[in-house]
């Protein structure tokens, strides 16, 4: 049996299965071959290609090699699967009528219209033992010390802040100028929000803006002292109770990196 924890075994693999399902752009019809026993719906296809005017496509899957698929049938973007009930909630253009898909990201991160927030079903397989995959084996699990040897399985989005100005920035001085920034939490909504502009060594409440579901705005005044360099910082406490720390727990591939961090500018 092929070793389907090794990601480019696992692609032949997947790939060979996906021949099986011929789609054509000019009939948008699938062609299934069925074997006996094989369950119907009474009602239908469970899921269907949809035809290439359905929607404004943003970007590919991250894992899609299309020039390994150009010459099997599968065609962009009309051989593409939409899965409703995922993580995101559809919505229609009001310019164009077609159906856009907002989702909450990797990993539960906020984002808008970004491939990893979207999915495509290639191919359903039921069996009654469990599936592997170098993405439930290799990836998406934390490795290291503080670790069982077979890893762990990454689980919620953590606390997280970012500033919404650029890094590495330019501001003037002797102005007091609105730093604004976001704050999130795979755990609950966010409960306060500080920020620090010495290092760490002071922190002030920033003011939230908004109802606090998803991403919750905040923002905070500061008056330089004067011309030179520094490191912004903010973290956020969301409604368990859970702080973002000085340090990230450690994992060897960096996943649920959720620790205060300098976000440095210069005042001139």
């Amino acid at each position: 049996m092929a070793d389907l924890t090794d990601e480019a075994t696992y692609d032949r693999v997947r790939l060979g299965r996906r021949a099986f399902l011929s789609l054509t752009a000019l009939t948008a019809a699938s062609v299934p071959l069925w074997t006996p026993g094989t369950a119907v719906a009474d009602t239908g296809p469970i899921v269907k290609p949809l035809p290439e005017d359905t929607f404004i496509v943003h970007g590919t899957n991250a894992e899609t090699r299309w020039e390994a698929l150009a010459d099997i049938g599968n065609l962009v973007p009309a051989d593409r699967f939409f899965v409703r009930n995922h993580t995101g909630t559809p919505r229609l253009s009001a310019d164009t009528w077609r159906l856009r898909l907002f989702g909450t990201g990797l990993r539960g991160t906020p984002t808008a219209d970004n491939p990893s927030s979207i999915k495509w079903l290639g191919s359903t397989e039921v069996s009654g033992t469990p599936l592997f995959s170098p993405w439930n084996t290799r990836f998406y699990r934390f490795f290291g010390p503080d670790y069982p040897a077979e890893g762990e399985l990454v689980g919620e989005q953590n606390t997280k802040s970012a500033f919404e100005l650029p890094c590495q920035g330019t501001l003037a001085a002797g102005r007091v100028h609105q730093l604004h920034g976001r704050s999130w939490s795979g755990a609950g909504g966010i409960r306060k929000v500080e920020v620090s502009a010495d290092g760490g060594r002071a922190w002030r409440r920033a003011t939230p803006h908004g109802n606090g579901r998803g991403w919750q705005r905040w923002s905070v005044p500061w008056r330089p002292a004067g011309p030179g360099s520094y490191p912004p910082r903010a973290r956020a406490t969301d409604t368990t109770g859970a702080t973002q720390p000085a340090v990230a727990p450690y994992n060897t591939q960096g996943y649920l990196f959720g620790a205060v961090v300098d976000h440095p500018v210069t005042v001139t």
